[in-house]
Parts: structure tokens; C-alpha cells; sequence
């Protein structure tokens, strides 16, 4: 599966209530995203796949779930720190959020806008795919899957070395990962490009099982004529 299909999944789950065992083995596979400790509020925070938790005794307890969350891709949380005045910054390809989730506050890390965390199938990329952040003198840096290195000041962020400018401009690494994901037909079709993987995939399955059916109604046909009597 992939987009934009994989929306469809994207919020299935498995039903793991008839086999106990099967629950303690396989719970947590693939869902843990992140974990921090909250020394302040004296709280572990657990960020996976299926939201934000939380446990005040080491995980002894059961684990809570906020009410309030940021809006965080399906693909996971790739920025979780816990801010100095206690409240959280959270990173996804949905973008960077703060995040206090004891008041209720939703803020856009780079415009301060207040917003919502969207509920049902949402697009999991958003203005800014953040996939790494680190803060360095004082100010921080975000690393965008599309845009690279970008500070959140309006200062610049690091300038490129001159022999990284002067080098050929387009690794072939990156223009065999264009072919792969058939990126390199969106300057002629646009976002339509995600479209030619599936596409090509259901055509393909089509063209097997029709191809199959027209030669069994083929051989059919010739066992046919050979068991007709010869006059």
C-alpha cells in the first residue's frame, strides 16, 4: 500500500482481545514512536502510532491518553522535546507544533497561529515535513524532507561549502528515488504522479487475471473441438 491509498488503512487496527498472549507479544510492535521523562510533572510521556500516553509510576500503571493532541502524520512522530518552560514541541511530517496538553494549546511552531488537530483522513504532509530539529547557540533548526535545512528565525541557516556548490547539482542516488517514486513526472502532472504506482499495480493484477481467463476459455474452446466427432 502506499499513498493515496494507504489512507484508506491508515486508521485499522487488529482486534488482539481473544488471545492474551498474542496482546503482551505483539502490542507494541511498531507503534512506539518516541519517549520522553517530564522531570517536572514527574509523568513518562509515550509517543506511538495511535497517539500521545502518558503514566505517572514508571509504567506500572495504565497508560493514559491525552484528550488533546497536535496534528501528527501517519507516518509518526520524528520531533519530541520537552520544552524549558515545560511545555512540549512535537515534530512530524505534518509539521511542528507546541504543545501544552494540560491547557488545551494547539500552536503552529512557526506561524504562533492557534490550530486543531484533524479528526478522519488527513494528508499525512503538511506545509512543512519536519523530520529532525536540533538547537544550536540558541537557535533552532529544523530539518524539512523537502525544503532541507531551515531555521525557525528569519536568519539564514547554514550556507552550503563551496565544493558541495560546485559539485554536480543532482546525485543520481536522488534521480533513481524520483524514477522509484515516479516524482519525476510531476512537472507534468503534479501531485496526479502518486497516482501511477497504483495505478500500474490494479492494471497489471487486471491484465494477469484477464490474460488467465482468456486462456482458459481458449483451451476450452480447443477441448472442445477435439472431442467433436469426425464425419
Amino acid at each position: 500500500m502506499r499513498p493515496p491509498f494507504i489512507i484508506l488503512v491508515a486508521n485499522g487496527g487488529v482486534n488482539l482481545k481473544s488471545d492474551p498472549k498474542t496482546i503482551s507479544e505483539v502490542f507494541w510492535t511498531d507503534k512506539l514512536r518516541d519517549i520522553k521523562y517530564d522531570a517536572q510533572r514527574d509523568i513518562y510521556l509515550l509517543g506511538t502510532s495511535d497517539g500521545v500516553f502518558y503514566s505517572r509510576s514508571a509504567f506500572s500503571a495504565p497508560l493514559e491518553q491525552f484528550s488533546v493532541e497536535p496534528p501528527i502524520s501517519i507516518m509518526g512522530i520524528n520531533v519530541f522535546e520537552i520544552l524549558e518552560n515545560g511545555n512540549y514541541l512535537v515534530g512530524s511530517f505534518s509539521g511542528a507544533y507546541y504543545w501544552n496538553p494540560y491547557t488545551g494549546v494547539v500552536v503552529n511552531y512557526f506561524t504562533g497561529q492557534p490550530v486543531q488537530a484533524e479528526s478522519g483522513l488527513s494528508s499525512p504532509f503538511g506545509s512543512f515535513a519536519i523530520a529532525g530539529y536540533s538547537k544550536v547557540a540558541g537557535n533552532e533548526y529544523f530539518f524539512d524532507y523537502d525544503k532541507g535545512l531551515i531555521a525557525k528565525e528569519t536568519v539564514p541557516a547554514f550556507d552550503m561549502p563551496q565544493n558541495v556548490k560546485d559539485s554536480f547539482p543532482f546525485p543520481l542516488w536522488n534521480l533513481a528515488q524520483e524514477v522509484h517514486t515516479c516524482r519525476i513526472y510531476s512537472p507534468l502532472i503534479g501531485l496526479f504522479y502518486i497516482l501511477i504506482v497504483p495505478l500500474a499495480g490494479i492494471s497489471l493484477f487486471f491484465v494477469t487475471i484477464t490474460g488467465a481467463w482468456m486462456w482458459l476459455m481458449k483451451r476450452r474452446r480447443q477441448n472442445s473441438d477435439n472431442r467433436q466427432p469426425i464425419t
